[in-house]
């Protein structure tokens, strides 16, 4: 018979002891008054977190994933991107946004993006963690069902 995974009386646990593998990024707060940078520690297995900006204490969403492929589309003065994107867990999903700004955000395939989001899956913008640049949409994003 088997050990059970969590004894109780012991405390004793076969569960794996070592700490979950974190990844350590640095993000900008959404918001345009405070726009701070804080050093954040997030699981690596994970795609989607809730975090709160260390100074102003905003809570935002950031959703991590590999680049798999990117569509830019233009009309009349407005892009639309389109990305497909590889979860660490080992999904994939799609991430929309709008934006009319006059840079255009740039990826290539195997970049690793935290898209920056508000608590209601919004994108606001997006940090290529491979370049370390911070791209703001200019206008509202699209809500989005990751």
């Amino acid at each position: 018979m088997r050990a059970p995974v969590f004894d109780c009386n012991s405390g004793f646990s076969r569960v794996d002891p070592r700490p979950e593998p974190a990844l350590q990024v640095e993000l900008v707060c959404m918001d345009v008054a405070s726009r701070s940078l804080s050093a954040l520690s997030v699981g690596a297995r994970q795609s989607t977190h809730r975090l709160e900006c260390l100074r102003c204490r905003q809570p935002f969403l950031a959703f991590f994933g590999e680049a798999a492929r990117m569509r830019r589309e233009e009309k009349s003065r407005q892009r639309r991107y389109v990305f497909a994107v590889r979860e660490p867990g080992g999904g994939q999903a799609r991430v929309e946004f709008k934006d009319a700004g006059s840079e255009p955000f740039e990826a290539v395939h195997g970049d690793l993006l935290a898209f920056l989001c508000t608590p209601e899956r919004t994108v606001r913008g997006v940090t290529n963690l491979t370049t370390n640049r911070t791209f703001w949409a200019t206008r509202g994003g699209l809500r989005n069902g990751w």
